[in-house]
């Protein structure tokens, strides 16, 4: 077949499913005709497909890796694109973004059940452009692909860079094993470590629920913690508050890492510090509710609080609403040059786990040289300032032991941003600041202490710096 021609197919499929199962006229339930272009071969899209608002493009492939982009499933997939720019109209970036991607997946694999039947359709996206054995991402299975299945959980992509708009292909994963687990039912223990059970309600089900989520109850701006509590309102919309289908929607959130009512998670639960005496080094540390109730963080407790403390100090209780997140910086000032081992914990209203340790281990070092030049976290990343302190020209140096997006920031010790540089980076590299240039800076002649961090994909390095 064609590729036009089966593109052409694909796309009225598209329609019908839409159509027959939910009465929507179109991408814009409004008549809208869907203008596909086969073989698409500009800008170097030949390995792609995409929507571009009111026409939708197929690459025409490379001819080794993949043939023709149009797959009933792409197609599905893209078409269901214009279907969210037409209802909540997700912004492609980060969460919202991950939901948006989402929901072309949930909806790209239900037109391949849809059009080919329940015995030949299947829970992978794009399987059928690959000219040997391959996928694009996998409903069922998303780690298979190296996406996550739990929100926040192994391959989540740190949203704060920019790459691929925040990781919207990648962190679709967590809805996508959402959809699965509703439809098919599952069992086994997330991320988290948290076991689950979900029952599963079939295909026809599920597809509603999430389909009244798109088009009645999500914003552009929403995120997880939305798209999970609206799919129970939706549920309970369509069934009933105690029906099946309500209770299997919140199991499955809880499989995938989303809980029904608040819960404390930490990014780490050990930070190891090393420093000159007459030094200091800071490390972030991020508390999120992955629940969809607020919780109050109530008290923060050092077992050795004259090594160890916050920046800037947190007024207390602080709330976290669902999905919300608070990032702090804790800071270890050795007196002498021996190992600190101490405690941090945090209590909170979290029903399940009031207080959380987080263990802190600190090196002191004797020899003092002033605010040290060099430092290097893990081994395979280096990262250098110089001079340190700094009158104007400030050179920051790294080397990747692999290509990576890197994101430089500088902070003023309450945390505000001063500067933010995200690039592609390999190899040795150097960026010059000159600090009066910064724009928007309030301390442009002032001096003080900072904190500069260099974010890759896997790490966060931090390090004070002194502008004189």
């Amino acid at each position: 077949m064609r590729a036009g021609v089966g593109i052409h197919w694909a796309s009225e499929m598209t329609y019908d499913y839409f159509q027959e199962t939910f009465g929507r006229n179109s991408y814009d339930d409004d008549g809208g005709a869907i203008i596909t272009y086969a073989d698409w071969k500009e800008d170097d899209e030949i390995n792609n497909a995409f929507w571009a608002g009111s026409f939708a493009a197929y690459g025409v492939g490379d001819g080794e890796v993949y043939g023709s982009w149009g797959a009933i499933d792409v197609v599905g997939h893209e078409i269901s694109h214009g279907v969210t720019d037409h209802s909540a109209n997700l912004v492609y970036h980060r969460e919202s973004g991950a939901l948006n991607e989402s929901f072309s997946d949930i909806f790209g694999a239900t037109v391949e059940f849809f059009a080919e039947g329940r015995d030949k359709g299947d829970w992978l996206m794009g399987e059928d452009i690959y000219k040997d054995i391959g996928s694009i991402r996998s409903l069922k299975n998303p780690k298979a692909r190296f996406d996550p299945d739990t929100y926040l959980g192994e391959y989540w992509f740190n949203t704060i860079n920019s790459h691929d708009n925040g990781g919207v292909h990648t962190n679709s994963g967590v809805q996508n094993h959402w959809f699965y687990l509703l439809s098919e039912g599952g069992s086994g223990e997330n991320d988290d470590g948290i076991s689950f059970q979900v029952t599963g309600i079939g295909l026809d089900d599920a597809s509603a629920i999430a389909y009244r989520n798109l088009v009645h109850y999500l914003l552009p701006d929403s995120r997880y913690v939305d798209a999970a509590t609206y799919s129970i309102q939706a549920a309970e919309d369509l069934f009933g508050e105690d029906s099946q289908q309500a209770l299997s929607v919140m199991s499955a959130w809880e499989a995938v890492g989303i809980y029904m009512d608040s819960r404390l998670m930490t990014s780490d639960t050990l930070l190891q510090f090393e420093s000159d005496l007459d030094d200091s080094e800071y490390k972030y540390l991020s508390l999120v509710n992955k629940g969809i109730e607020s919780l109050n963080i109530t008290e923060f407790n050092f077992s050795d609080p004259d090594h160890f403390s916050l920046q800037p100090p947190q007024v207390l209780p602080f709330q976290l609403d669902g999905g919300d997140s608070l990032r702090l910086w804790v800071v270890f000032s050795p007196e002498n040059d021996s190992l600190y081992d101490e405690s941090l914990i945090i209590e909170s209203s979290d029903p399940m786990l009031p207080a959380q340790t987080i263990h802190l281990s600190g090196l002191g070092t004797g020899v003092t040289t002033g605010l040290s030049d060099n430092y290097q976290s893990q081994p395979g990343i280096k990262f250098s300032v110089s001079p340190n302190p700094f009158s104007e020209q400030l050179l920051i140096s790294y080397a990747l032991p692999r290509p990576d997006y890197i994101t430089i920031e500088i902070r003023d010790i309450t945390g505000k941003l001063l500067y933010q540089l995200t690039r592609e980076a390999s190899g040795k590299e150097t960026v010059e600041i000159i600090w009066s240039s910064l724009p928007n800076n309030p301390y442009a002649a002032s001096g003080g202490i900072y904190l500069l961090s260099l974010r890759t994909s896997t790490q966060v390095l931090v390090k004070k710096i002194v502008k004189q």
